[in-house]
């Protein structure tokens, strides 16, 4: 998790949607990981777990939020790792 660019993180979000629940045990360690990347891309992962419809992009976004605070989403032309 955390790792390489936004396509290979997007496969692996569904990879593990396709897991389901059985992947929450890892995700959910994951999600407290001192690496900001794995933490941002598990708490994606596990959105998009809770919420199939939910885009990649956008439960990255809320996940960024979560772990480091609104003043540090994403702004338009603004690319964070």
């Amino acid at each position: 998790l955390g790792r390489r660019g936004r396509d290979t993180q997007a496969s692996l979000a569904r990879a593990f949607a396709s897991v389901g629940r059985a992947a929450l045990p890892i995700l959910e360690r994951s999600r407290r990981a001192a690496d900001a990347r794995v933490r941002i891309h598990a708490l994606a992962v596990i959105a998009v777990l809770a919420d199939p419809d939910l885009r990649f992009d956008e439960a990255v976004d809320e996940a960024r939020r979560a772990s480091f605070g609104a003043h540090l989403a994403p702004r338009p032309g603004l690319h964070l790792p």
